[in-house]
């Protein structure tokens, strides 16, 4: 792949990280790092790299090259991956995939062969086949070109915990199990500790303004969410004349609000395709210590938090926050994240529950900050849209198990009984590997009548709108933004006695214990509340009087603006 033939300058500095293969005499594309060359399509013949420093080619897909993909592209090729494809469906490969190589469609096809297949997002009700895919172990490239990895996951996790327990040391990499149960790691005693003797980071030079500053925010996912919501109105409150603000998401296979996020920051990272689990948190110390974030925010990622203390240590000046939203028996922020708590300067509870636990867990009352999620009062606002004599019972979330999307079918067969009749419709807002268990399930009790499936829904609230009554029976929550919006729009709810939903439905809902017996209170309460209009119109009453009490959205971004303004600039 000769570079004398184009014509094109290589990028700034003797040593460039990443070669662009663009066509013949197209400009450079704008990328986010200085060290990008760029050569032409390679002609029969043409052989070798352009330089000894060069670690990867980066063939785009079309004429659109994100800004970042440079970046991701070496981040891929420091990981260990020969192969790598990029959101953008750019494919980067390593230099020893090209050196040996003649043509670009040799080039491609070995590309091809190395890149690993996509994941299935669902596999229905197979459990099996979800855990082995999860694992990616129904890819035979994971087999081919990582074989003892690929059998370490087949041990259980409580083996490999065991063993690590017992040997003192980190036989087995739990890394990869973060994303998945947070609970179980131990983290200064795996991988991911980006102070391990071995760690060196990724250097380059990122093309930053020098006027702003700069704030990475670490998140899961690009896709929806009520936490996801909360940051996205965080990171809209902030100035960009005076921040320059990077996403970086750890392990999103959702990203269908990347166009939100895109809108509201500079610089938008999904990771998780070029970036192997066991080198997430070395990834994120470098892309953050490379950009000199004056601030980083982490939410609900523990890769993001298991670098905290080392970006402290590297970079005494930079302002750390969190954003903690679920307590409860089954996910509690505070109790995961306590071993971090030292490295945060400010954390942000989203609910009074969220408070108490981590003042429980640790943290000093002067570091922490009491937020109240907010909704857009005039979009969500009381509204009646009557759909003949059918009660309209919603549902508005995630088919996901922990939020037994299953029990209504249940609920919905007693309510039948109860009624003597089929005069309601549960009407389903979202989708989820879920789905297709719940639709056997409905066929099973013959309820086909009785639920209405509408998919993802962009605008929920005309939904609300159209709703009798909203039902959230989850197993695990924290302070549900689905509920209140429907507060807002003064829809009564019935819901778990789980997490923040007490304090947020007192005197404006009705809470059931998951506990024997709950399906016959959630027929008996959504039965008492389809007969009753007045008690659903007092209650709806109630439930928006709360939320424009609390959850007013000029409130909240004033005090998520005081936040950020406040941080001293570090650099």
């Amino acid at each position: 792949m000769s570079e004398a033939k184009t014509g094109l300058p290589p990028g700034p500095g003797p040593n460039p990280l990443v070669c662009v293969v663009i066509p013949e005499g197209a400009d450079p594309p704008e990328q986010t790092i200085k060290e990008v060359s760029c050569v032409a399509q390679v002609a029969a013949g043409d052989g070798g790299s352009t330089s000894s420093s060069i670690r990867s080619f980066l063939f785009p897909n079309g004429p659109h090259l994100d800004t970042n993909s440079a970046e991701l592209a070496a981040l891929g090729v420091w990981c260990g991956l020969r192969a790598v494809r990029l959101p953008d469906g750019s494919v980067a490969v390593s230099s020893d995939v090209t050196a040996k190589l003649q043509t670009l469609p040799e080039v491609l096809a070995k590309a091809a062969r190395l890149l690993p297949k996509k994941r299935e997002k669902s596999l229905g009700s197979n459990r099996l086949l979800q855990h082995l895919s999860n694992a990616g172990l129904l890819s035979w490239s994971s087999w081919l070109f990582h074989p003892l990895r690929s059998l370490s996951r087949t041990i259980p996790l409580r083996v490999k915990q065991e063993i690590n327990r017992t040997t003192g040391s980190a036989l087995f990499d739990l890394s990869f199990y973060v994303q998945f149960q947070p609970q179980f790691v131990q983290f200064e005693r795996q991988s991911l500790n980006v102070n391990d003797a071995g760690f060196q980071p990724l250097r380059y030079s990122p093309k930053f303004d020098a006027g702003k500053q700069r704030v990475a925010i670490v998140i899961p996912q690009l896709g929806p969410g009520g936490a996801e919501s909360v940051l996205l109105d965080i990171v809209s409150a902030l100035d960009r004349n005076r921040f320059e603000i990077l996403i970086l998401a750890t392990h999103s296979e959702d990203d269908r609000w990347r166009a939100r996020w895109e809108a509201c920051a500079d610089h938008v990272y999904d990771l998780a395709p070029a970036v192997p689990a066991a080198y997430m948190t070395g990834a994120l110390y470098s892309l953050i210590t490379n950009w000199k974030c004056g601030i980083v925010l982490v939410q609900n990622t523990m890769y993001g938090y298991a670098i905290l203390p080392a970006i402290k240590r590297a970079r005494p000046n930079t302002q750390t926050l969190d954003v903690v939203h679920a307590i409860d028996e089954q996910w509690n922020q505070a109790d995961y994240t306590a071993p971090f708590d030292s490295s945060i300067d400010l954390r942000l509870a989203m609910s009074a529950k969220a408070h108490t636990a981590l003042l429980t867990t640790g943290t000093t009352a002067e570091r922490l900050k009491l937020l109240r999620a907010a909704v857009p009062l005039d979009r969500f606002a009381p509204a009646c849209v009557r759909n003949g004599e059918t009660r309209q019972i919603l549902y508005a979330g995630r088919l996901d198990a922990f939020k037994r999307p299953l029990l209504l079918v249940e609920i919905a067969a007693r309510l039948r009984e109860m009624r003597g009749r089929l005069d309601f419709q549960f009407v389903i807002a979202g989708d989820g590997p879920e789905k297709a268990r719940f639709l056997t399930a409905i066929q099973r009790k013959d309820l086909g009548r009785a639920f209405r499936f509408l998919g993802l829904v962009a605008d929920l609230a005309p939904v609300y709108a159209a709703a009798d009554v909203v039902i959230l029976p989850s197993r695990t929550e924290g302070l549900p933004l689905v509920l209140i919006e429907a507060l807002a729009c003064g829809r009564p709810v019935v819901a778990s006695n789980v997490g923040d939903i007490p304090e947020l439905l007192d005197s404006c809902g009705i809470v059931i214990d998951i506990a024997p017996g709950e399906v016959e209170k959630y027929a008996e309460s959504l039965n008492l509340l389809l007969n009753d209009p007045n008690l659903r119109h007092s209650l709806g009453e109630a439930g928006r009087k709360k939320v424009v009490e609390r959850h007013d959205p000029a409130i909240a971004t004033a005090a998520y603006r005081a936040i950020f303004e406040g941080f001293q600039a570090s650099g």
